[in-house]
């Protein structure tokens, strides 16, 4: 039996839609500031996701992309070296990522303030660096919001026929995202309603995609959909952009044309590199290894160090009760100790926006978590002790052991994600015992 110690829940938004559109949005929740009572231990660290279910390839893959996405949101995460290994791109792509992100802010601002010529110029060289550095990009509504803002300042600056052709390239390529209207006022989302495709255009195009080696991970505008070979369909006349990924190797990127339902083949091909030889078949065998610690010589602890880790999350993927939603189990665990520092699990919506969401919500919350080692404390309701819960010390420490989840429920049509942590104490006869004596302080 387990107890129930806290509680805390922080609203998601219910699409990313709202993400895109809010002039304070970002990947994932910004991380709390560090304080001398709130420790930063910077560590390196990254997150891989995997199922056993193949008709759950192309959700597992989002959850995976989004998961790392968030990374970025956390305070003393330190993943660009991780990432870079792993998408297999160099530093000029990632310095281009980091000026998109920083000129999508400038221009944010600026439209804000009803400056729109500099907005629309900052907005611009945004795009231009974000489209630059295709190969990193696995989150989609930093661009979709860098379009949606540069559109509506061009709107405003009488530059209906440029405002048009971003608009229409959001429906083409970002199809769940829209303006806010509790945002954008209504001139803004009238134009982009009407830079929708055309009655002569279909939304039924279709994209065969193969790698050799095959099994590569198929990236469509930005959104993971599953792995090669594939049939990709829904898609809106006009150009879209395919990416093919193998853990290690230089990613293939191709601007494709769909016309009238059709476009070409495409085939990829992928040179791994040296010195990452093995990452890709260490990354398809995490489905079949076991989660409970991440040793020498296992699948985990293999990854950990051609990837040069600190800490190593893994997300399982499960089929949910219902068709829209899966189940999450995420793990953290500490390389040094090879020990599983923290374990949560819960359903999400498969919407795309809405299952993003709430794994950028899981994510930064247990990441924090996992950096923050004086954060989560255990009493000991025998002798009073108290055991710090973090980076060199697990979640299976003999006496007592700690358990932590995370849940979503729907409130009032808002998603909700709230982490419950519980204690359980081990009995003497080794097993957990049905009265807990132990508590958890969970602190923010």
């Amino acid at each position: 039996m387990l107890s129930l110690a806290a509680c805390l829940s922080l609203a998601a938004p219910s699409a990313m839609a709202q993400d895109a559109a809010d002039d304070t949005a970002t990947d994932a929740p910004t991380a709390a500031p560090a304080t001398d009572d709130n420790p930063v231990a910077p560590q390196h660290v990254y997150i891989l996701s995997t199922t056993t279910d193949p008709a759950l390839e192309g959700v597992t893959a989002r959850v995976g992309a989004a998961a790392r996405a968030a990374l970025r949101g956390v305070q003393g995460a330190l993943w660009e070296e991780a990432d870079r290994r792993y998408l297999g791109y160099d530093e000029a792509t990632l310095a281009s990522a980091n000026a998109a992100r920083a000129h999508l802010a400038e221009g944010r601002q600026a439209y804000l303030n009803l400056e729109f010529e500099s907005a629309i110029d900052l907005l611009g060289q945004s795009v231009s660096e974000f489209d630059r550095a295709a190969v990193a990009l696995e989150d989609p509504s930093d661009l979709g919001s860098a379009l949606l803002f540069l559109g509506a300042a061009q709107t405003f600056a009488g530059q209906g026929r440029a405002a048009r052709h971003v608009f229409n390239r959001v429906h083409r390529q970002f199809p769940h995202l829209s303006p806010d209207p509790n945002t954008f006022p209504p001139d803004v989302v009238e134009r982009f309603e009407a830079s929708g495709p055309r009655r002569s255009e279909t939304a039924d195009g279709t994209v065969h995609v193969e790698s050799a080696p095959s099994g590569a991970l198929i990236y469509i505008d930005y959104v993971a959909r599953g792995y090669a070979p594939i049939d990709v369909g829904g898609m809106i006349d006009g150009e879209h952009v395919v990416r093919v990924l193998r853990p290690g190797a230089t990613p293939f990127v191709q601007t494709i044309e769909v016309s009238h339902g059709h476009a070409d083949d495409v085939n990829a091909f992928l040179d791994d590199d040296p010195d990452l030889a093995g990452l890709a078949d260490g990354v398809a065998a995490v489905r079949d290894a076991s989660l409970e610690s991440i040793g020498p010589g296992s699948v985990l602890g293999e990854l950990a160090t051609l990837l040069q880790l600190d800490e190593l999350g893994v997300i399982r993927v499960s089929a949910g009760q219902t068709t829209d939603t899966v189940e999450f189990e995420f793990m953290v665990f500490d390389t040094t100790s090879g020990q599983r520092l923290l374990r949560a699990h819960g359903p999400a919506p498969v919407a795309v926006g809405q299952l993003e969401s709430a794994v950028g919500q899981l994510v930064t919350a247990a990441m924090q978590v996992a950096l923050r080692p004086r954060q989560i404390q255990v009493h000991d309701a025998d002798n009073g002790d108290v055991i710090p819960v973090g980076p060199g010390n697990s979640e299976t420490h003999a006496e007592p052991l700690t358990h932590k989840w995370w849940f979503w429920t729907a409130i009032g049509g808002a998603v909700v994600v709230g982490v419950i942590v519980g204690v359980a104490v081990a009995s003497r006869g080794g097993g957990l015992s049905s009265d807990p004596r132990g508590q958890v302080v969970f602190e923010f």
